[in-house]
């Protein structure tokens, strides 16, 4: 029977071939290509704050408001998953092994929380986001989401129990917030902010649980 021991025991010996750290590295490293976006995004909206219609303060980029919330998950999910590494492999080559490796599992999360968000959003009321965002687009969304596969060297069997509760709380908080009227930041609603926020974070948490030590 195939086993997670039997597998850990594969990956253990597949890892410490330098074949493998070559592929893993230039698969790690093509996720700076693919997420430049991202990248673009931050630079340009943290010098643009504003607020919205209702007074939240957000950073615009090309009119999209970007809230608070997002970044503080973004960079929980990358100096999070970036720690663990850290403490798995130490020194300098350790620090910034973690840092790409947070930034690329973070970032494939976003890409998974918001075909979610716009997916119960056009399940539930009628959205158009999803369709205009991934009809005919699945394979570019599996390729991203794909990237989750830069935590394969610092799985741990351990976290299977904290991931399985996150992902969990992940998914009560987006059901509350659908049967609260899953309205958006800008609409005012408190409570809709606070489950927006709390389903944002919960998400970048992740990555985090699943390598934590």
């Amino acid at each position: 029977m195939y086993t997670f021991s039997v597998f850990k025991k594969e990956l253990a010996s597949n890892i410490e071939s330098p074949k493998f750290w070559a592929i893993y590295l230039l698969y790690l490293f093509s996720s700076i290509v693919l997420f430049s976006w991202y990248d673009l995004v931050a630079i340009f909206a943290l010098g643009r704050v504003s607020r919205d219609g209702v007074g939240n303060i957000v950073f615009a980029y090309e009119g999209s408001p970007i809230y608070p919330f997002t970044l503080a998950a973004a960079i929980i999910g990358v100096l999070g998953t970036a720690y663990y590494v850290w403490r798995a492999v130490g020194g300098l080559k350790g620090l910034v092994l973690g840092l790409a490796v947070g930034r690329a599992a973070t970032l494939a999360v976003f890409e998974i929380y918001e075909f979610t968000f716009t997916g119960l959003g056009e399940a539930f009321y009628g959205w158009s986001a999803w369709t205009i965002n991934y009809s005919g687009a699945i394979p570019w969304f599996l390729l991203k989401a794909s990237y989750l596969g830069v935590l394969t060297p610092w799985l741990r069997r351990n976290n299977l129990k904290i991931t399985s509760i996150t992902l969990l709380c992940s998914v009560v908080a987006f059901l509350v917030w659908v049967a609260a009227g899953y309205k958006l930041p800008e609409s005012g609603d408190p409570i809709s902010y606070s489950l927006n926020a709390c389903t944002r974070i919960l998400f970048s948490m992740i990555p985090v649980v699943i390598v934590r030590r």
